[in-house]
């Protein structure tokens, strides 16, 4: 984090496949850097909105990794949203979180659309601000993703 609203990601990685019937392979990702800015912050209604914006550096990484010659910049949005502010009971535990981003690729790279939702349930939201249910302690520090859906990356 740069201030409490600005953060910025540097990512970088090696990847080691082993392919059935073929050598396997080791290689370094693409570089990539992401600069993100909290824009909403409601804590009263449990509600957050960020803008992103990153690049991925084509050249920086093994083509036989899937690492791009050419590179790309996605800019995006990402929220959650926490019903702890509703009268549901059981329920307030619930959080939905989700981005969209549009992937502007450079050279002959293809252009893409992503975006992703996923449906959280808090264990411990619901000891602490809820109902002290009596649960297994394995359970007790666990949240609980039901279904995610993402677009294809």
């Amino acid at each position: 984090m740069i201030t409490e609203q600005l953060g910025i990601q540097v990512e970088d990685g090696l990847i080691h496949r082993d392919r059935l019937r073929a050598s396997s392979v080791t290689g370094a990702e693409n570089f990539r850097a992401m600069l993100q800015y909290e824009t909403i912050l409601d804590p009263e209604h449990e509600f957050l909105l960020s803008v992103q914006v990153g690049h991925e550096f084509g050249g920086t990484g093994d083509p036989g990794v899937g690492g791009e010659k050419h590179g790309a910049t996605t800019p995006g949005i990402t929220f959650g949203k926490g019903l702890g502010d509703l009268p549901i009971g059981y329920w307030r535990p619930l959080a939905i979180t989700g981005f969209a981003a549009y992937q502007a690729a450079e050279g002959a790279r293809t252009n893409l659309f992503q975006a992703g939702v996923s449906i959280q349930y808090s264990v411990p939201y619901l000891l602490s601000k809820v109902a002290n249910v009596d649960l297994p302690a394995f359970l007790r520090g666990m949240t609980l993703l039901p279904k995610c859906f993402s677009s294809p990356q």
